[in-house]
């Protein structure tokens, strides 16, 4: 059987964790201070959340599996993952117990940034769109930043309530997000040989894309759909594809219609209409701003030129 938690407030979260609030909006939880009750008899569980604030999880130590979607994701030590409000995710235990044993979570909810740089900035961290599967495998000598943001925010949170406290835990919750964007780029580059292996299969992708029925049968081919079919998230998908090409997944694949009309627009006999029902255009005009603008002519003036 499973229990469904709406997770809307900080306090939601505490509880469900046994957790004392001390702070409405904002929640930093050190599980392995937490003395938790072991079921009789053990059993499997499962918990589903669904979030109305902003979450961050440090996983370290037992296992415990996570699900978003469809996907799966079993925690090893040093792991990141975040999630932002709207989402919602499935926790199973094999074990004892479905709360974690080791660990941080960072809980905040958008009223504690409200009008604050944050507000503006919260959705630049593109990680927050991320899957479970894709989260951000940290060193010590990073996890030690975290936990030294986390217990910053955890101080500020229970000993101070002056006009300078959340200004200086919004200000410590930035700076932490910037240094797992940070983190999250040194992961993208030493893992190059994997992630090379992924733009081989997305130009794979898209190239098989144009020589099937495909463009006539769902039209444009879209960014989702070759993450889907690659098991990634859109957002991660594009920040992989960018950290290798400088260039994102939309510009790849606006080039390969570029490409493909130009050699389709000099195959004698065809026409237009045919050249841009052919790449996915479900009308001729579309496919004629598009090209003008990419190419600085119109389809017609590059196929005869003369």
């Amino acid at each position: 059987m499973g229990t469904t938690y709406e997770i809307d407030q900080v306090e939601k979260y505490n509880r469900l964790r046994g957790v004392t609030t001390v702070h409405p909006l904002v929640s930093v939880i050190d599980f392995s201070k937490i003395d938790v009750p072991i079921p009789e008899p053990p059993q499997p569980d499962i918990e589903r959340l669904h979030f109305g604030c902003y979450a961050l999880y440090l996983k370290h130590g037992a296992r415990c599996e996570m699900h978003y979607g469809r996907r799966k994701y079993d925690f090893q030590e040093g792991t990141l993952v975040f999630l932002a409000p709207g989402q919602s995710v499935t926790i199973r235990a094999e074990q004892r117990t479905i709360r974690p044993t080791k660990g941080f979570a960072l809980l905040f909810h958008p009223d504690l940034f409200a009008s604050s740089e944050l507000a503006t900035r919260i959705h630049e961290y593109k990680y927050f769109s991320y899957e479970l599967a894709e989260g951000l495998h940290v060193s010590e000598k990073e996890r030690a930043i975290v936990v030294d943001c986390l217990e910053k925010i955890a101080a500020e949170a229970a000993a101070n309530t002056d006009a300078h406290s959340r200004r200086l835990i919004v200000s410590t919750i930035q700076l932490l997000l910037d240094y797992c964007e940070r983190f999250f780029g040194r992961q993208f580059h030493t893992r190059f040989r994997e992630n090379s292996d992924v733009m081989i299969r997305f130009e794979r992708l898209l190239q098989a894309y144009f020589e099937g029925n495909a463009p006539l049968e769902n039209g444009l081919p879209t960014v989702n759909y070759f993450a889907k079919a690659l098991h990634y998230s859109a957002n991660y998908l594009g920040d992989l594809i960018n950290e290798q090409t400088g260039k994102t997944p939309r510009d790849l694949i606006q080039a390969k219609l570029v490409e493909l009309a130009k050699a389709r627009l000099s195959t004698p006999g065809i026409t237009i209409s045919e050249v841009s029902a052919g790449l996915g255009f479900k009308h001729a005009q579309h496919f004629s701003r598009f090209f003008k603008q990419r190419v600085g002519l119109s389809p017609s003036q590059f196929s005869n030129p003369s």
